[in-house]
């Protein structure tokens, strides 16, 4: 697996709290991290949390996506 930082941030026209899953990558590994992109950006499913942009930089690849809160991912998944 990769290392990424998940942050909250908050989008700024509605206030929806979101996840920011921040990527760093080397030139050479940009492909393969992008792979993780291409196939979030093609899954629709309720039990996944669903993605809403991305970046890319130079060095890193920033994927916004929804937030799951709650004392357990399990069951915030359950009561959707």
């Amino acid at each position: 697996g990769r290392f990424s930082i998940v942050r909250q941030c908050r989008e700024k026209v509605s206030g929806k709290t979101l996840a920011a899953k921040i990527i760093p990558y080397w030139q050479e590994d940009k492909q393969s991290v992008l792979l993780e992109y291409q196939v979030l950006r093609k899954l629709h499913h309720t039990n996944i949390a669903q993605l809403k942009g991305a970046y890319v930089s130079p060095r890193h690849l920033v994927l916004i996506q929804e937030m799951c809160v709650g004392p357990e991912l399990l069951h915030s998944l359950a009561l959707r």
